[in-house]
């Protein structure tokens, strides 16, 4: 004869079942809410959200020079991404970046100078990251405006990435530049391939890490 069980014997399992399930329910409720939400960087170009403004003290002052090379079939650069004066401003802008074009180049000022400390000075932020094709530029730095010193190469595939940038920090003690850089230049260096649509460096930012304290008057 089989064995049937009482119904006060079926309760407590019936109980635990029960537990399992609601503390089931609340790890996954959590972990489909983090899937499914969207991410702070596509909240910020939905514009839902506004993305924090950069620190005046850390971007330049102003463009001093913009020289727009073409693509690599050799047509213009469109309109909308020939404005350098992204990598100045304090509020993000749609698009967020300014084609340098093939060999194009790109030269800011920091008015009161970038101070060569620990670690990184300088850092240029390429938006294009994920791309099959290599876009670079090289990055050099003046106290003057005449004389360069290089400093070396941004890329969209090397340095520290978050889709879609790459950023690449420099070290102005790695050149022996001067004490007091004012100026950083970047030129596109990208070799793109031909009829391609390859249209060079695409420049969203050049922070520095600190900046010469001025004089108290």
């Amino acid at each position: 004869m089989a064995k049937t069980s009482k119904p006060e014997d079926r309760a407590p399992r019936t109980k635990s079942l029960v537990l399992a399930a609601l503390v089931g329910v609340f790890l996954l409720v959590p972990l489909l809410v983090m899937l499914l939400s969207p991410s702070y960087d596509e909240l910020v170009r939905r514009g839902l959200v506004e993305a924090p403004s950069p620190s005046r003290e850390n971007i330049p002052g102003r463009v001093i020079a913009f020289r727009q090379g073409v693509d690599a079939k050799g047509r213009a650069i469109p309109k909308r991404l020939s404005r350098p004066d992204v990598v100045v401003s304090e509020k993000p802008r749609d698009p967020s970046f300014c084609v340098l074009g093939i060999g194009g180049e790109l030269v800011v000022e920091f008015p009161s100078g970038i101070s060569n400390g620990p670690g990184t000075d300088v850092s240029v932020t390429e938006q294009s990251w994920g791309r099959d094709s290599l876009e670079r530029a090289q990055v050099l730095v003046s106290g003057d405006g005449t004389q360069w010193v290089r400093l070396g190469l941004a890329t969209n595939s090397t340095g520290t990435t978050t889709a879609p940038d790459t950023v690449t920090d420099f070290d102005l003690a790695s050149v022996n530049a001067s004490s007091v850089v004012r100026f950083v230049k970047v030129v596109d260096a990208s070799v793109p391939k031909p009829k391609s649509l390859e249209d060079g460096f695409d420049i969203s930012s050049v922070r520095a890490s600190r900046l010469v304290e001025p004089l108290a008057q």
